[in-house]
C-alpha cells in the first residue's frame, strides 16, 4: 500500500492500526500515533544506530522525523491518488538527545491548496521540553 493507494488520512489511521508499514520509518524507529484532517502525532525512539560521532543523536534524525510528521499532516488531507513531496524542510535543533529518548512530535498543516501544502511541527521530550520544531512546504500532486 502506498499514499496514493488510499486517502492520506486513512493510510495514516492504517498505520497507526498495525495495517501498514514504511521501511523508512522502520529503520528510524518513528511512527504515527493519532491522525485527524490537519493534525498529526507521531512519537520515535532513537536507538544507538542513531547517534553521531558526538554520542548523541544525530540532527539528520531530527530532521527526518520532522519531514515525516510534517508531511503527514498535509497528506492527511489528500484524496486517493494524491500524494506530496517536500519542497522545502526548515528545521531548528534546540537541545541534544540521548539515545533511547522517547521523543512526541505534532504536527498541524497551516495551508493546503490544489499544488502545495504548508505544515509546522514540534518535537518534545517526555518532560515537555521542546527538541526542535520545524516547517515545511510541500508540492502535492494529484492524478489528471
Amino acid at each position: 500500500m502506498s499514499f496514493g493507494s488510499r486517502p492520506g488520512l486513512q493510510v495514516l489511521l492504517d498505520w497507526i492500526a498495525g495495517e501498514y508499514q514504511h521501511s523508512m520509518a522502520d529503520t528510524l524507529n518513528f511512527w504515527p500515533v493519532e491522525a485527524e484532517v490537519g493534525r498529526v502525532v507521531w512519537e520515535g525512539r532513537p536507538d544507538e544506530r542513531h547517534l553521531s560521532s558526538r554520542g548523541a543523536v544525530h540532527g539528520g534524525y531530527l530532521a527526518a522525523f520532522l519531514d515525516s510528521v510534517t508531511g503527514s499532516a498535509i497528506a492527511s488531507h489528500l484524496e486517493q491518488g494524491a500524494d506530496c513531496v517536500t519542497l522545502d524542510l526548515a528545521v531548528k535543533m534546540i537541545r541534544p538527545v540521548a539515545a533511547g529518548t522517547l521523543l512526541r512530535a505534532e504536527g498541524r498543516s497551516l495551508s493546503v491548496t490544489r499544488r502545495v501544502g504548508s505544515s509546522e511541527a514540534v518535537v518534545t521530550d517526555p518532560d515537555g521540553r521542546v527538541i526542535g520544531h520545524g516547517t515545511a512546504t510541500m508540492l502535492i500532486t494529484r492524478p489528471s
